[in-house]
């Protein structure tokens, strides 16, 4: 049996591996190949892995020509009917077929030059999704790009750890899903925090939503508050601390008045 190479087109969808391969084998060994593998430019176009079973198993494997006008949409067609891909794995799909064929190069026009946004309309998903799979595929580590292929890791936790060093990739996909999406959350804070140290305020955000709102209120405001809660306060301050509020004339000679906490 000649050898056949898988057309790039073909290699925008993962292969089976595993059981699920290890059942096409025995199908194939038993019964036999039924649909023949279509051929385009002398590379295999669909049937990679029925191709990859009749080796495995040893039996003829018939080919034929592959004969429309539309090899993309006839590769994606067929692979979306046979298989349950999720939307990271159809994402991670899209994004190859956005830049196939061309590198990146836009000023080249390949079999199946398309857009972001028309490859995610191709694949039924978001094109914020298509964008995070282009990250990953760019500049993850090949176990992380695997994972999400595999279905094993989500496209959008995956892009948050595509950034990191490889070594810690690796160590969250051989931790699986739940460690993918555990160091995601803990890269999303790590950039949340650098974001408000960078824009000047590297302060840990109020867990307690009543200090945070005291903390952003005008004097106006928490002057009224302490007017309708007067008597509440002074129960609880009796109880936690010998401490008055009083009322301190403005030390700049105003003549206005602030609110001010003294210990009693």
């Amino acid at each position: 049996m000649s050898t056949l190479e898988f057309h790039p087109l073909a290699d925008i969808f993962p292969l089976i591996d595993d059981a699920d391969f290890d059942e096409l084998v025995a199908d194939i060994k038993a019964h036999g190949l039924h649909e023949p593998i279509a051929v385009f430019e002398d590379k295999i176009l669909d049937g990679r892995n029925r191709y990859r079973a009749c080796m495995a198993a040893g039996v003829p494997c018939p080919t034929r020509p592959y004969e429309g006008n539309d090899p993309v949409g006839f590769v994606v067609s067929l692979n979306l009917k046979r298989r349950h891909l999720s939307e990271s794995q159809r994402a991670m799909v899209a994004a190859k077929l956005a830049t196939f064929g061309h590198g990146g190069d836009r000023a080249k026009s390949p079999i199946g030059d398309l857009t972001q946004a028309e490859a995610a309309e191709l694949l039924n998903v978001g094109k914020r999704s298509v964008e995070r799979a282009g990250k990953i595929i760019d500049h993850g580590d090949a176990e992380l790009i695997s994972a999400v292929e595999r279905g094993e890791a989500s496209v959008s936790a995956a892009a948050e750890i595509a950034d990191l060093p490889s070594d810690e990739q690796r160590e969250a996909v051989a931790g699986g899903e739940k460690a993918v999406s555990a160091k995601a959350k803990k890269a999303r804070a790590a950039k949340k925090k650098k974001a408000a140290k960078d824009r000047g305020n590297d302060e840990e955000p109020m867990a307690n939503p009543l200090i945070a709102a005291w903390a952003k209120a005008s004097l106006k405001v928490r002057r009224e508050f302490l007017r309708a809660r007067w008597t509440e306060i002074m129960k609880v301050r009796e109880q936690i601390s010998p401490t008055t509020i009083v009322r301190a004339a403005d030390p700049n000679g105003s003549g206005n008045s602030e609110d001010r906490w003294i210990e009693g």
